[in-house]
């Protein structure tokens, strides 16, 4: 068996409502030229639109997989290096040999600085169709292939609780509890440790103690302020702090872990095994967040077996994509040795990630339910995809190519 060719696909589709961690109705205008903005409170550039890149592994033997990189900003970078530099790399090569390909596939841009970025997004998108293809062909799960199934119950947190004031978040909070399930919530800070504590404090009391609190910075903070945020959260029992300071500033990060009892949690924006060894080798990491979508599950498996190593739980990141991608995320978390819990955007996010699938990702009282079959468990409705990408100078020139079709 050989792979003959890769389909790739850009995907946007506009969210249902946009806002700035849900917490204005007013977000910063686009730039110019773009559907793109600047969160003012971390200086990130965010999406008005979910984007996403979507690859399909062909053979010989007309078994394929699925794949799909993690792409919230510059879909089209990823979607022509996939086409100009990953896909003449594999043609012609036995998708078994998925650990050879990775391996080859990081050392031919290592010494031209592309150990991370984007990149290795399009890097992971093949890699994840190459498990999905293996799956199929010998009719297994990934998480088989990944070394066996240990839960088909994957327990989730709500990621952002929507909501533009507090009360609101709070309301919906509750919302989520009774109508399904859910026992964990992670709320958007970074927005002042006075109001961050206020808002937590608040959270808890409406929800009680038996429920699960954790909190992301989204990169806000100085040391400083880190420490006197994570001191505070620590008394209303948070059960972790998610990227508490820039990402470029680990002098900071130790600084915050030596000062804080509380957990932090990292990990969501590194792409090698050497940058999340870093990180675990501080000694002060409480839950890493490696993201398949960047990662590949084959840079994920590395990563976890290092957190095992380190004794370190692990809580994959998911965050803006569609459905294979997430069921990516749930086979490396079935499989998962020291497995924490599941992130999770149930509206918006879950439902634009379902419009792909011919059978929806499911959420049961809170939990992801493990899709059954083989590969990663799902199947591309084909009949919702776009036009296929076929160069970066076409693309521009065509109008409504990656837009999903409804």
């Amino acid at each position: 068996m050989h792979i003959t060719d890769v389909g790739i696909w850009i995907i946007r589709m506009p969210w249902p409502e946009l806002t700035i961690g849900d917490k204005s109705t007013n977000p910063p205008p686009f730039l110019p030229q773009s559907r793109y903005f600047v969160r003012p409170e971390n200086g990130c550039l965010y999406a008005g639109d979910l984007e996403s890149v979507v690859v399909e592994v062909r053979t010989d033997q007309g078994i394929s997989g699925w794949g799909e990189a993690q792409s919230p900003i510059g879909a089209t970078a990823t979607a022509s290096l996939i086409q100009e530099v990953v896909v003449p790399q594999i043609l012609g090569q036995d998708p078994l040999d998925r650990e050879v390909i990775w391996d080859n596939l990081g050392r031919s841009m290592a010494t031209r600085g592309h150990f991370t970025g984007v990149y290795r997004d399009a890097v992971a998108a093949v890699d994840i169709a190459l498990w999905d293809l293996v799956g199929h062909a010998l009719n297994v799960p990934v998480a088989t292939l990944l070394g066996g199934i240990r839960r088909t119950r994957l327990e989730a947190y709500v990621s952002g609780v929507p909501g533009s004031t507090a009360s609101r978040r709070t309301e919906r909070a509750r919302d989520l509890m009774e109508a399904q399930g859910f026992r964990h919530f992670k709320l958007a800070l970074g927005y002042g440790v006075s109001e961050d504590v206020d808002e937590v404090r608040m959270m808890r009391d409406a929800v009680g103690n038996r429920v699960g609190l954790y909190v992301d910075a989204h990169w806000h903070y100085t040391a400083t302020e880190a420490i006197r945020l994570g001191s505070a959260l620590d008394a209303l029992h948070v059960g972790f702090l998610e990227a508490p300071v820039p990402t470029e500033n680990e002098e900071a990060f130790i600084r915050v872990g030596e000062n804080t009892q509380i957990p932090l949690a990292v990990g969501e924006e590194f792409r090698s095994v050497r940058q999340h060894y870093r990180l675990l080798a501080t000694g002060l990491v409480g839950v890493l967040q490696p993201d398949v979508g960047r990662c590949g599950i084959t840079g994920c498996q590395e990563i976890v077996h290092l957190a095992k190593l380190f004794g370190i739980p692990v809580a994959p990141h998911v965050g803006v994509g569609l459905g294979i991608y997430v069921a990516a995320a749930l086979q490396l978390a079935a499989a998962l040795p020291q497995f924490y819990l599941m992130e999770c955007d149930p509206d918006p996010g879950l439902i634009l990630a379902n419009q792909l699938l011919e059978t929806p990702l499911v959420i049961d009282h809170g939990a992801y339910l493990l899709p059954d079959g083989p590969g990663l468990g799902v199947t591309v409705n084909r009949e919702c995809l776009p036009s296929p990408f076929s160069g970066t100078e076409e693309y521009q020139e065509r109008s409504g190519v990656g837009d999903l079709k409804r």
